[in-house]
């Protein structure tokens, strides 16, 4: 049987005839605008044409139609022109081998054979992660900024929002378990600056001792306790390589627009009723459905990537390319869904004991909020069950494209994972790490959380708690009840 040089598509069409045809095509959305303009950074498919001319060789020459076996699940057959290739992948990639490239099972549907099986690989997007020890040949180094007054905390929001080109440098995502994870990255910064000998001092900025002898707690320069110095940053391929550790965590894009629009749209400030209508309208004014993509990727490939896409100047290898180089930016990337697996991975890359990145839940999704301004306590970000046609949305060709590059993004760390465990670090490495990280993360539950040690500024039912009885944080609700961690699991020297 000849094998055909088509796209694959997630879209079951039974038959190849003009009906079904006609159906699938106006099911399909055509947009021309920039995948991230200035303003809205709304997303651009050229994927339409490719899919009529390959509906249109397939009525013209008989040839067979592939269709996708997993019903997300996209890759492109080896050989296959340019112009018929969609660029999609499974989020979480339930097709995945071992290592790159990955494999995929693919079914002909035809009348004549409906279960023919075949295989094929195609090169997708993926990154070892490599501990620091093994590409560098010095430490990581532990800056430390000397603030003004000497007693001037580095934690402070002033400079957390601040740009930096060197540090631990944690690109905080909205709703992508961002204060938890922030939580992490200060006491990453503490442990470090703990092991210099540099975590507590007396001196004054200019390196003199303190006149009052004030004991000040110094950390290792780190962002990651606010969104803002990510956002202020125009380029991170500017940073000093060897004075800078990038990371950050993604999550599915589904549950992360779903999060957002709990939160933002229907529970905080101005409140909307949770409708279909109000769901498209959160879409229309507030997402783009790439928005992880925007915070990594450099200003300058963001530009080109535009001029590409309204040019229609597009080929095989460019989606692939720009989520190749945005992962080849950083030094570690991890997933939401495998946070524990994943923060284990990071401190194997820092060379950091896995005590240094355990965490306490900054707060649960509905929990109670306190609202600064207004001194009281809400709950926000409640999950709701889907309504029939958000569900129908997320299940949708629009949806899927509107989301496309995210989606890329998402799958391509989730191989880089399986492979960094698998062929960097090593298995029994990795799962001796994780298995005292599991036991360490259940002392700190049996010891901080079940016995109430870390108190938050709400209580379970809506109370605001007093300042003066509340958990120390680092900033705002992250790091909150740092100390009980600390107290638990001291910092090695």
């Amino acid at each position: 049987m000849k094998r055909s040089k088509v796209v694959c598509i997630n879209i079951q069409i039974p038959n190849t005839n003009k009906e079904s045809i006609g159906r699938f095509l106006n099911s399909t959305r055509m947009m021309k605008k920039p995948l991230f303009s200035s303003r809205r950074r709304k997303f651009t498919s050229g994927f339409g044409i490719s899919v009529a001319v390959l509906i249109l060789m397939n009525l013209l020459t008989s040839s067979k139609l592939i269709i996708l076996e997993d019903p997300i699940s996209n890759a492109m057959v080896e050989n296959t022109p340019h112009y018929m290739r969609f660029l999609m992948d499974s989020p979480l990639n339930r097709n995945r081998v071992d290592d790159n490239p990955v494999e995929m099972k693919m079914r002909l549907s035809t009348e004549e054979n409906q279960n023919t099986q075949i295989n094929f690989t195609s090169q997708l997007p993926f990154k070892p992660f490599i501990p620091w020890k093994r590409r560098k040949d010095h430490p990581l180094p532990c800056i430390i900024d000397r603030t003004r007054p000497a007693d001037w905390d580095p934690m402070n929001a002033y400079i957390q929002k601040q740009p930096s080109d060197t540090g631990l440098l944690y690109i905080k995502i909205e709703k992508a378990a961002s204060s938890t994870l922030a939580s992490v990255a200060g006491r990453i910064a503490h442990a470090m600056a703990h092991r210099t000998n540099a975590y507590v001092t007396k001196e004054d900025d200019d390196g003199n001792e303190n006149k009052d002898g004030i004991e000040v707690r110094k950390v290792c320069r780190f962002r990651g306790l606010s969104h803002l110095w990510a956002k202020r940053t125009k380029s991170y391929n500017k940073r000093d390589r060897d004075q800078s550790f990038l990371w950050t965590f993604l999550k599915d894009p589904m549950q992360r627009e779903l999060s957002l629009y709990f939160y933002f749209y229907l529970d905080w400030g101005i409140k909307h009723n949770y409708t279909v209508d109000s769901f498209h309208d959160w879409l229309g004014r507030h997402s783009d459905g790439n928005e992880q993509t925007t915070m990594l990727a450099d200003e300058k490939a963001k530009r080109d990537f535009d001029e590409m896409m309204l040019q229609q100047n597009t080929n095989e290898t460019m989606l692939d390319d720009f989520v190749q180089k945005t992962i080849d930016e950083m030094d570690f990337i991890g997933l939401v869904e495998r946070m524990d697996e994943s923060l284990v991975l990071l401190a194997l890359m820092l060379d950091l004991p896995v005590t240094d990145v355990l965490y306490t839940s900054s707060k649960q999704s509905g929990d109670y909020t306190l609202i600064e301004k207004q001194k009281r306590c809400e709950r926000i970000g409640i999950h709701r069950p889907l309504l029939p046609g958000i569900k129908d949305y997320f299940e949708s060709v629009e949806w899927e494209q509107r989301a496309r590059v995210d989606r890329m993004l998402h799958a391509a760390v989730n191989r880089s994972i399986d492979h960094t465990i698998e062929h960097v670090v090593g298995r029994e490495i990795f799962d001796e790490a994780m298995r005292e990280f599991m036991d360490a993360k259940k002392v700190v539950s049996d010891h901080c959380t079940i016995n109430s040690r870390i108190v938050l500024a709400c209580t379970e039912d809506g109370g605001v708690v007093p300042q003066a009885d509340r958990s120390k944080c680092y900033l705002s609700d992250a790091g909150c009840g740092h100390e009980c961690l600390d107290e638990v699991f001291p910092f090695q020297s």
